[in-house]
């Protein structure tokens, strides 16, 4: 998680301090697993060549291969990316967690072609300003696409695929942070940051609102 934190930041070194957020949009289409969808432009032409691992906790590779329809991959969680900008919410509107955060975090996350950029430059805590996190879906126990990898999350909002930040370590998720560092956090910092997706170790849900 750590590298992909820097990576993004290196990338946004080069594009006058921005870089993209979870693109749902303009994506390799190529690629067999949705899960890798936000790091099309980092893996760029050369996606068939790179170790799909980098993107997932190595630590977390403990379930069996899916299909589901056109994907077929594996199920285990990988480092989502926060997307404050997601449908139910547009533009971080006035009951988002986003728009909450603003006056603190500033307003750094903005939209092209309907797909979410971030800002470095007007981002006023890097330091505490979450971009990836340990995720997964959560669904019944006898789904078989609960526990496979997601692409993107949100602290308090369903973003049509029961993403959930995952308690995968112990009790506590990483998340990186805008200025390069990783953090652990359980469930009550999340809850203490109004978080309310929340999956335990087992992916139980400790919080959950299905279609808020």
């Amino acid at each position: 998680m750590n590298q992909m934190q820097k990576g993004l930041i290196l990338y946004a070194d080069l594009y006058k301090g921005v870089f993209p957020g979870p693109a749902i949009h303009a994506v390799n289409l190529e690629d067999d697993n949705p899960a890798y969808m936000p790091y099309a432009y980092l893996l760029a032409g050369y996606h068939k060549l790179v170790d799909r691992k980098i993107l997932h906790c190595p630590s977390q590779i403990k379930y069996e291969p899916y299909e589901v329809g056109y994907a077929i991959g594996w199920s285990w969680g990988c480092y989502a990316m926060y997307n404050p900008l997601h449908g139910w919410a547009w533009s971080g509107g006035p009951n988002s967690l986003y728009h909450k955060q603003k006056p603190v975090r500033g307003d750094y996350a903005f939209k092209v072609n309907d797909d979410p950029f971030f800002s470095l430059g007007r981002m006023k805590q890097p330091s505490s300003t979450y971009i990836l996190a340990d995720s997964a879906e959560i669904h019944s126990p006898g789904n078989n696409r609960r526990g496979i990898a997601v692409f993107q999350f949100s602290p308090q909002h369903n973003l049509g695929e029961s993403a959930a930040v995952w308690l995968a370590h112990g009790g506590k998720a990483n998340l990186s942070f805008a200025d390069g560092h990783v953090g652990s956090w359980g469930n009550n910092e999340l809850r203490q940051e109004e978080f309310t997706q929340i999956a335990s170790e087992s992916l139980n849900a400790l919080g959950w609102e299905p279609w808020n």
